[in-house]
């Protein structure tokens, strides 16, 4: 096969590894919906502190090479700062206006923020990712028509819902630029949610420590949503994205949204 030849197939990978990240977000919403008894700051530096144990585990050697960390502490930090907003404002979203409301609001409003911003930052985004973006905003508009009505669209949740979707631009960003170094995926992410683990901690610590010692229940939610969605979902789309670009892996995260409503 020859280098023109391998190119749709690496790219091809790419989208299906960004795909199948976004389809484990997806059930983020209706898990914690249906079983987290933590409040959003508490759920939020529990996930991010086992998604960071979790992709260290994995890349260990990485994450202690201190010439990278130094090098892309400002991208960590901006990831961080990203990945710690974006979940406690949509774990906040979630039981104002629901799963469905929240992911659709949160997510389908990402591609617009992040295209925007490469606009500005780059380059025009190209003509397909406008049009995927288009219809797929269209989509998420149709399927919000029955859970908006039901929802009461409260302010709060919608509010909650977009300061979302700007923390999941912000992060999408920092994993791309992050991602297309030398340093291992895994190594760069696991940063990036110990630097989300600190955000989170003085919100976050006082709700556990309120509710402890934490039933098993729990225990099993937060490795799942630490280990499942965080650890292994992000990993496979800082894959897909470090290819296909931010604006495009922005615009296939709607999958999430479609599994989160499918779901609920």
């Amino acid at each position: 096969m020859t280098p023109r030849q391998r190119r749709p197939a690496i790219a091809r990978k790419a989208v299906l590894a960004a795909a199948a990240g976004t389809v484990l977000w997806g059930t983020l919403g209706p898990a914690v919906q249906a079983w987290a008894s933590f409040g959003a700051a508490g759920t939020a530096f529990a996930r991010a502190v086992f998604a960071a144990l979790t992709l260290a585990g994995v890349a260990w050697s990485g994450t202690t090479d201190w010439a990278i960390v130094r090098r892309e502490a400002r991208r960590i930090t901006a990831g961080g700062i990203g990945l710690a907003g974006f979940q406690y404002c949509y774990f906040e979203a979630v039981p104002a206006v629901g799963v469905s409301v929240s992911t659709a609001i949160a997510i389908g409003l990402a591609p617009v923020f992040t295209g925007a911003a490469a606009w500005v930052t780059s380059a025009r985004p190209s003509t397909p990712w406008l049009l995927g973006t288009c219809f797929s905003l269209i989509g998420l508009a149709m399927m919000l028509l029955g859970p908006v009505e039901s929802s009461g669209r409260l302010l709060a949740g919608i509010v909650w819902s977009t300061l979302a979707a700007g923390m999941f631009s912000l992060q999408i960003f920092a994993i791309e630029r992050c991602t297309k170094t030398e340093w291992p995926k895994a190594a760069a992410l696991a940063w990036m949610f110990a630097v989300a683990g600190l955000v989170l901690a003085p919100l976050g610590l006082p709700e556990i420590a309120a509710q402890w010692p934490v039933d098993l229940r729990e225990l099993t939610l937060v490795l799942y949503l630490g280990s499942i969605t965080a650890g292994l979902a992000y990993w496979l789309f800082a894959a897909g994205a470090k290819v296909i670009g931010a604006p495009m892996a922005a615009t296939i995260s709607v999958l999430e949204p479609a599994t989160a409503v499918l779901l609920a």
